[in-house]
């Protein structure tokens, strides 16, 4: 039997309504069915089947396999590192616009589907429930603006960002610490040598 005399006719069905990705397989192989990403949606059950004729004799085998499309990860990404510090009324802007779903191709955040919620909270020099920072969150919820409202200096808050989809979620965070604000040094200037003499008449 040799595979010049065997032509491979494939198929993908949902609900028994055969779909248009049936005629878009990449594989160079006419024995192997192939899809590019993203090609078909989650949480679907689909139908493949292939048929394949032996043509000296005309005669048709046909098999079927069904394939279930499980949801991949969401995933939560904070821009700029894990770490930042900032000095009294200093502000950040925490960016987790680039949070994402596996699922979803080039697309990111809000326009993946994705919804966000903040927490914020001390962890250093006491563990404490309150935020020592103050918060602005964004209309699209997408990023956050810190300020460091408090003058105590090397006071750690962290702050956790969840994102969902659907019962997906996935969360990052991000510490902040407060350093006090720098003391700002004064110079005096003169023209004048350190030993220069004045007649009291020019003073």
């Amino acid at each position: 039997l040799s595979s010049s005399n065997l032509v491979y006719d494939w198929s993908i069905t949902r609900g028994g309504v055969e779909l248009p990705e049936s005629q878009q397989s990449t594989s160079l192989q006419a024995n192997v069915f192939l899809l590019e990403p993203f090609m078909l949606n989650t949480n679907i059950l689909y139908e493949v089947t292939v048929a394949v004729t032996y043509t000296v004799s005309a005669k048709v085998s046909t098999r079927s396999i069904q394939v279930y499309v499980a949801p991949s990860d969401v995933v939560a990404v904070i821009l700029g590192g894990s770490e930042i510090t900032l000095q009294y009324l200093g502000s950040y802007v925490i960016d987790a616009s680039k949070s994402y779903d596996e699922d979803i191709e080039n697309t990111f955040g809000v326009a993946a589907g994705l919804s966000y919620s903040w927490s914020c909270a001390q962890s250093s020099p006491v563990l404490s429930s309150t935020c020592p920072l103050t918060q602005s969150i964004a209309a699209n919820g997408e990023t956050m603006t810190v300020t460091a409202s408090s003058v105590s200096s090397n006071v750690v808050a962290n702050v956790v960002v969840n994102i969902a989809s659907g019962t997906r979620s996935s969360t990052a965070e991000i510490s902040v610490t407060t350093v006090a604000a720098a003391t700002p040094s004064v110079d005096i200037l003169s023209s004048a040598s350190e030993f220069s003499k004045f007649n009291v008449l020019n003073k």
